[in-house]
């Protein structure tokens, strides 16, 4: 019997098997913390579900929490946590696990028929799926006070960077002011790093010193870094959190580079050490290297490595502050004293995080702290290289002046010695003045016969000259009136040409028409119903005797407003008007315009013919567009040697220029498509306006593809 009561004890002793307490929530407590009820599992394959670890053999290896936080480093393994409760409330409770480095977080919960089910939550999933959005992870507890039994939970957790656990129930009333209080705490940190790169970025720009630049870049992605451990990153811009997650290395390589600069500058290397100037070339080098591996999709496998990075760039920082220190650059002890501060502490926090020291309730704000005190004691540095600028500067301006009074000592000096010799040269040429004065009385004589003979002769040059003028002037002026007489009367023979085109074919068919109706009036009987039928026809007749006679006082119009007033006309404003003019037309062909300007939107020229203009090449694209696509109008503007182009584009109908004379295109009455509803009257009047201010038109097309009306306004 005996031995049978031993071997029981040893069967009990060698499985290890823990008796596990209930987490017992009546409501009463706000917030509690479940550790002592944890069971810990370390799954090192990462590859087990729950079906495994329900079984006996695994349920045997869950152990007891050993610490109120637990901290495994930096461990590929995925931990599982076992937790019994017992909720006997109607509140709602959530379970708090503060680690903001938890990419994967499996919730497995029992229903009502003990089958479990799984909640997939953590920083790599979608915020949609977190119960509450925060820098960590907050999953609420099933409750079910009705059935009074027991669930057993398990909460399976996956981390790339650091692995440790410090967890609390929470009421739903309390998980407002748990968040504030810890977010309260690193916002104090935020902020005062947030002013310190505002301050000193505001001096940046009032002193023109670049240590002050570099600081606050690398004080920003400190910041930046901060923000993204500590979850921010990921809960301010969810939908990035693949990203931030893929480049989450990124951010604590970037840093350094500026950190080496700013050391380079502050500690001024070029001035006490060339050799420390080419080691913190080496170590930039590095630096940049660094995130050349992380931008290659390289960034877990050096974050393995960053401790040695870190510290290597670390310990640079110490020695090269002592050395230059020690050369007599006495604001070198703020940087010692700032960058000893920063390193202590982040290494602690490092040590903490990979588990080498014990991880506590206050570890993970010891890199903030490092942070802010580094930050303080660099602007105070900052500020006291502002005192020595001034006072170097000041030194500078008495040296400088110091030198300017010796150069205008010695400058004084030549000039004294300068201003003796031409005294001596001056009694010279005193004496040669004498000789020269009897010279110029014997030359006297000669010049005023010459200057008579020279007199006279310039006096017949210039009459000579001034016929010479007189002749090619007046030679001139006359080419000049008989070239304007020949284009005048060129032009008016065209003009005569043209109206003549207009009495025989357009006037002439009206009339022809209203005397004819005329005859066949019916004057005997007025009330004769055929009279009515003639009436219509006379009226009919007389509007469109009326619109060519319109049509021809238009002509006339442009052809006497030859010298109406120029002005400065914004194409910008005018391509605005006419789209407003013509918004009913666009919309009912459902076309879109796309204008594209150079610098230069701005001519000399008639306002209400560059308005005419546009006008008609905006309505012939929208009237002459294509069934067969959606049409898009370009119109651009650009400037040339002599002349600013304005171009509409279109891909409408097109005209076939290969059997097309350019006169039918831009005639009067002339039209290319006859289905369309037209005059013709339209392009003869761009084509006259045009040309009446110097301009010229083009026009490229293509059957089927579209048109292309160039015009060319004269600068």
């Amino acid at each position: 019997m005996k031995s049978k009561f031993l071997l029981v004890c040893f069967l009990l002793v060698s499985t290890r098997l823990y008796a596990q307490e209930v987490l017992f929530i009546d409501g009463l407590e706000e917030v509690i913390n479940p550790q002592k009820y944890m069971l810990i599992y370390e799954d090192k394959s990462r590859s087990l579900g729950i079906e495994p670890i329900l079984t006996s053999s695994l349920q045997r290896k869950f152990e007891p929490m050993p610490n109120h936080i637990l901290n495994l480093g930096n461990t590929q393994s995925a931990v599982w946590l076992k937790l019994k409760i017992d909720i006997q409330t109607e509140k709602k409770y959530y379970l708090q696990i503060e680690n903001p480095y938890l990419d994967s977080v499996s919730f497995y919960y029992q229903d009502e028929q003990d089958n479990y089910q799984l909640r997939l939550t953590g920083k790599k999933l979608p915020i949609k799926n977190e119960d509450i959005a925060s820098t960590h992870t907050i999953i609420a507890l099933p409750a079910n006070p009705a059935t009074n039994k027991t669930q057993t939970l398990y909460i399976r957790l996956v981390s790339n960077r650091y692995m440790f656990i410090e967890t609390k129930v929470i009421t739903q009333q309390s998980v407002l002011s748990v968040l504030l209080h810890r977010y309260l705490i690193e916002l104090v940190f935020l902020g005062i790093i947030l002013l310190a790169i505002i301050y000193n970025l505001f001096m940046f720009f009032s002193v023109k010193d670049f240590a002050f630049l570099f600081y606050v870049t690398y004080t920003f992605f400190i910041g930046i870094n901060l923000l993204n451990t500590r979850g921010y990153l990921s809960l301010f811009f969810p939908e990035y959190r693949d990203f931030i997650g893929r480049y989450t290395y990124l951010i604590s390589s970037i840093y350094p580079i500026f950190v080496m600069l700013f050391t380079v500058t502050f500690l001024k290397f070029k001035k006490y050490s060339c050799t420390l100037y080419r080691i913190a070339w080496v170590l930039l080098s590095i630096s940049i290297f660094r995130i050349v591996l992380n931008i290659s999709g390289l960034g877990s496998f050096f974050f393995k490595g960053s401790l040695f990075f870190l510290t290597l760039d670390f310990a640079f920082y110490i020695i090269s502050g002592i050395i230059i220190y020690a050369k007599g650059y006495k604001p070198a002890i703020y940087y010692l004293i700032g960058w000893s501060a920063f390193i202590i502490l982040t290494n602690w926090a490092t040590l903490s995080y990979t588990g080498v020291l014990e991880f506590h309730s206050f570890s993970k704000y010891l890199t903030p702290t490092g942070i802010v005190l580094e930050t303080i004691i660099s602007s105070l540095a900052l500020a006291n290289r502002i005192n020595i600028l001034q006072k170097e500067n000041i030194e500078l301006v008495q040296k400088q002046k110091e030198n300017l009074e010796k150069e205008v000592q010695k400058r004084t000096s030549e000039l004294e010695e300068t201003k003796q010799e031409i005294e001596k040269q001056n009694e010279e040429l005193q004496e040669q003045r004498k000789e020269l004065i009897e010279i110029n009385r014997h030359l006297e004589t000669q010049n005023k016969l010459i200057e008579t003979q020279y007199r006279e002769l310039h006096q017949q040059k210039n009459e000579i000259i001034e016929l010479n003028n007189n002749l090619e002037n007046k030679v001139q002026r006359r080419t000049v009136e008989l070239k304007q007489t020949l284009d005048n009367l060129t032009k008016q023979h065209e003009d005569l040409a043209q109206f003549s085109y207009i009495v025989s074919h357009n006037l002439r068919a009206p009339v022809a028409r209203l005397l004819g109706l005329i005859s066949l009036f019916n004057e005997k009987d007025y009330d004769d119903q055929a009279n009515r039928q003639i009436f219509e026809h006379l009226k009919k007749t007389s509007y469109d005797l009326d619109t060519v006679i319109k049509d021809l006082t238009q002509i006339i119009t442009i052809r006497n407003d030859l010298n109406k007033t120029k002005e400065s006309v914004n194409l910008m404003q005018v391509i605005e008007t006419e789209k407003f003019l013509l918004k009913d037309e666009i919309e009912k062909a459902q076309a879109e315009i796309h204008t594209f300007i150079s610098d230069t939107n701005t001519i000399y020229c008639i306002k209400s013919y560059v308005q005419s203009i546009l006008h008609n090449l905006l309505s012939n694209a929208i009237k002459y567009r294509s069934n067969k696509r959606k049409l898009i109008i370009r119109i651009l503007i650009e400037k040339m040697t002599d002349f600013i182009c304005l171009s509409v584009e279109d891909n409408g109908l097109g005209i076939d220029l290969s059997k097309t004379d350019t006169y039918k295109i831009f005639g009067l009455y002339q039209r290319m498509h006859e289905h369309v509803e037209g005059k013709g009257l339209g392009l003869f009047l761009v084509k006259t306006q045009v040309e009446s201010f110097g301009g010229k038109i083009e026009i490229e097309s293509k059957l089927d593809v579209g048109t292309t009306f160039k015009v060319y306004f004269p600068i």
